[in-house]
């Protein structure tokens, strides 16, 4: 190593300490290897096309049997006579075996090897050839002679044993001439991978890229570097563009130091840094089918995470709560805003949160974060903020409630977030025991009245609250005019939520019987006056308003109401200044009975008050 190589690397190891190592070589060369971090300012958007092995058919799974099959019967038939190795043994141990006596005779004829004319060479399947015959169970047959000189040998046809396990053996054919082999395209090849759909991921992180530089002992006077080799690990660069980009690494060198050069060529901060590698957004990569089997975008989205959580830990950040800066390892980033704060203050907030109950306000106390949450909560209203939690601004996972707080504080918000989940839903009820008051959902659809407790198995009428009485007993439901008028004055999402919580049907039975018994109350109250004493409703045809009850026989006046006293009810009608003075009758002008008529009723009263 000369000096001016000496020197450029100990500049170039000062600026890049972590990524830049060399190495001195036997022949007075030096190999320098410098780590590359691939880091974009933002997120880059990326398609990335995942490498899909293809299963194979189920006809290319057959074919592949029926040819080792084929293949393994071909290696035992064919041969024209017994080898000296297994062959041999298998032969002498048929002969032992026949000396003894321990397997029939047919046995060892069926079993014996065929020996086909020495002219014959190995089977080839053919398309349009027929299928052999197999005989199943096959009588003992005597061994065929020979086919005559002038004809064409023909093998015998496949035996199996009746007494042993079914063998069957493929005899082949012995052609005249030699047959050719057969082509690579006889069985459809498979194909090794398929095209999938692709992946979109949003990274600022790419796996890392290596260079290595070998430096000559002339470097930089005489020569330049002698190789440039740069290689990528997790596959996202393919060989093409390296190849192209070592070329031009290459001819940056023009009689000087050129390491610096190559370095802000190669670096992802450098502005030629796209243009080096023929970049383009949004990035379209492909995965090499001779990759390994872990996906392309699963290593690239891991790596994202990794680098970010490392730069994320040898950072300072500011908490917004606090005002202050602290290291990434005492801060936390929430998933779902990306605002970062430190842990105590966090710590602080929500332990506090949590234990008052507040469980709705456990969320990013960001000043944008709370803005955006006002914003959808008054978009999405308090029925949607349940059904919609997934997208609420600045909302907490489980787990960054139990980093942050504990595991008891996780079990208490969890818990807090199940009742205030339930308490919104409006077609669940609570168990009316006092000791119990758990939640209690429907049975079913079509089934609106009745409800089981899961926790005390008491069944009750979600209406009235009481045991269950049956679908056909009515229920007494003292809230029903609650229930009705609040459906009546409500808007439509008011109604849906009673209709979720009593039923349809009940809902527009309520409203009729409702309905009704207002139509019915605003005729009394125009046509009848209500008995003080037993509140009865009395309807008056004709007469004075001197009435008597016929069900309690309290006397009362029908025009205001007001309770008589027996022995002098007309004093109500006789003193001045009261509400009914001279109206003991009210008739319409032209209307007035005659004189004889009201005079003699007067008379008939006295005479019986005279009496009481």
């Amino acid at each position: 190593m000369n000096d001016r190589q000496q020197d450029e690397l100990l500049a170039l190891q000062a600026i890049y300490p972590d990524t830049v190592a060399w190495e001195l070589l036997p022949n007075d060369e030096v190999e320098v290897r410098v780590v590359l971090p691939v880091e974009f300012e933002d997120d880059i958007q990326l398609e990335v096309w995942d490498r899909e092995v293809a299963k194979p058919s189920a006809a290319a799974t057959v074919q592949d049997v029926a040819d080792k099959l084929q293949s393994a019967n071909l290696a035992e038939g064919t041969s024209a006579a017994p080898h000296k190795g297994r062959g041999a043994t298998s032969e002498a141990r048929r002969a032992a075996q026949a000396g003894t006596g321990s397997r029939p005779a047919r046995q060892q004829d069926e079993r014996a090897p065929a020996h086909p004319d020495p002219s014959a060479t190995a089977f080839q399947p053919r398309r349009n050839q027929p299928k052999a015959c197999v005989e199943r169970d096959a009588p003992a047959r005597a061994p065929r002679l020979p086919p005559p000189p002038h004809k064409a040998p023909v093998s015998p046809p496949p035996v199996i044993s009746s007494t042993g396990p079914p063998r069957i053996r493929f005899t082949p054919h012995a052609p005249s001439t030699p047959v050719a082999p057969a082509p690579a395209t006889a069985t459809p090849p498979r194909p090794a991978s398929a095209p999938a759909n692709p992946r979109r991921l949003a990274l600022r992180y790419l796996p890392p890229l290596h260079l290595s530089v070998r430096l000559p002992a002339g470097y930089p006077e005489t020569e330049g570097p002698r190789q440039i080799s740069l290689s990528e690990e997790a596959g996202w660069l393919d060989a093409e563009t390296q190849k192209a980009v070592e070329q031009s690494l290459n001819d940056i060198y023009a009689g000087d130091e050129c390491l610096f050069g190559i370095m802000d060529v190669v670096s992802s901060t450098s502005p030629e840094f796209a243009a080096t590698f023929r970049l383009s957004f949004p990035l379209v990569l492909r995965q090499s089918p001779t990759a390994s089997s872990t996906s392309l975008s699963t290593t690239l989205s891991a790596f994202n995470t990794s680098a970010s959580d490392t730069t994320f830990a040898t950072t300072s950040h500011q908490c917004p709560l606090c005002f202050s800066s602290h290291r990434g390892t005492a801060c936390i980033r929430l998933a779902s805003c990306g605002c970062v704060f430190c842990t105590p203050c966090l710590n602080d907030y929500f332990s506090l949160l949590i234990t008052e109950g507040l469980v709705r306000s456990v969320a990013c106390p960001s000043e944008g974060c709370v803005l955006a949450r006002a914003l959808w909560e008054k978009e999405v209203g308090p029925k949607g903020e349940v059904e919609k939690e997934g997208e609420r601004p600045g909302r907490l996972t489980a787990d960054e409630v139990e980093r942050l707080c504990g595991a008891e504080k996780r079990k208490r918000y969890e818990w807090l977030k199940e009742k205030v989940r339930v308490e919104s839903d409006p077609s669940i009820a609570f168990c009316p025991r006092e000791s119990c008051q758990a939640a209690v959902p429907k049975l079913s659809e079509d089934e609106e009245k009745l409800r089981v407790c899961p926790a005390c198995n008491f069944s009750f009428c979600q209406f009235c609250k009481s045991s269950w009485h049956g679908s056909r007993n009515a229920c007494a439901l003292p809230q029903s005019s609650t229930i009705v008028s609040s459906y009546l004055e409500g808007d439509e999402s008011t109604r849906q939520s009673l209709e979720a919580q009593y039923g349809m049907a009940n809902i527009k039975r309520l409203v009729a019987a409702f309905e009704e018994e207002r139509a019915l109350r605003a005729w009394l109250d125009a046509n009848a006056t209500e008995c003080p004493g037993c509140a009865a409703w009395v309807n008056k045809s004709e007469g004075c308003s001197h009435m008597t009850c016929s069900k309690c026989g309290s006397h009362f006046c029908y025009r205001c109401g007001q309770s008589l006293r027996p022995s002098d009810p007309y004093k109500h009608y006789n003193t001045p200044g009261g509400r009914c003075y001279g109206k003991l009758f009210d008739f319409a002008p032209g209307g007035e009975p005659d004189v004889g008529q009201w005079i003699g009723e007067l008379l008939q009263a006295d005479e019986l008050a005279g009496l009481a």
